[in-house]
């Protein structure tokens, strides 16, 4: 059976394997380790309260017996203890330990998403790719849309790593820097719009035939519908 020994007892094992001539050389870690040893547990010291009370037990035991006196016990001393235990437990519950949580991890992106989301409902509403090219951290923003981009690939997170390069590297308070990339952003939209609408009517003067969209499907069909039960009566 292997020997298994406990992590936070480490270095005693690598300190007992050096002096028994099996390691010749201290790792790396032993002196910052033996300097800084770790806690008995990962999670948290256990209290000796268990300890105390037995000791307490044990010495009260002790006295009886050199004294040699009888003592008549009309009630049970150990429901007396437990229930003073249990009074002063609730009366320091505010004292006790919390337990460990790992802390919030929280970006200066987040606030600032947000923020845009919170203006901009409507643009969760848009489809987008599940895989798509990840920002790089160094880029440098000339413009919210860049030299090898189409104005389609600009979202919500475009604007926010746009307004953040204006934060970092223009010197541009948070208003600011929002309000510049959400101008950029208004005019990418509104450039797009302009397009589509254009190419829209530029098909129908070509002879294409646009296809009905569901809500005027279903009003065509409720359309059909009244003048039948019209003519039927």
């Amino acid at each position: 059976m292997p020997l298994r020994i406990r992590p936070t007892q480490l270095h005693n094992h690598v300190e007992h394997l050096m002096k028994g001539g099996i390691y010749n050389k201290a790792p790396i870690w032993y002196p910052v380790m033996k300097m800084y040893p770790p806690g008995q547990s990962l999670l948290r010291t256990p209290n000796n309260n268990t300890n105390t009370l037995n000791d307490n037990s044990n010495s009260n035991t002790d006295m009886l017996n050199d004294n040699d006196v009888n003592i008549e016990i009309t009630s049970d001393p150990i429901n007396k203890s437990t229930k003073k235990r249990s009074r002063s437990s609730n009366s320091l519950k505010h004292l006790r330990t919390k337990s460990i949580r790992p802390q919030p991890i929280v970006y200066p992106e987040d606030a600032l998403r947000r923020q845009f989301y919170r203006d901009h409902p409507y643009e969760l509403l848009r489809p987008r790719m599940l895989m798509e090219k990840e920002i790089p951290v160094d880029k440098v923003w000339k413009s919210l849309v860049g030299d090898d981009e189409d104005p389609s690939e600009v979202t919500g997170e475009s604007v926010v790593q746009y307004q953040m390069y204006l934060m970092a590297h223009k010197s541009m308070s948070q208003r600011q820097a929002y309000a510049v990339a959400c101008n950029e952003f208004y005019e990418i939209r509104a450039r797009e719009e302009i397009e589509q609408r254009v190419a829209e009517e530029q098909a129908i003067a070509f002879g294409a035939v646009r296809k009905k969209s569901e809500v005027e499907k279903t009003m065509w069909k409720e359309y059909k519908e009244i003048r039948r039960t019209r003519n039927a009566v």
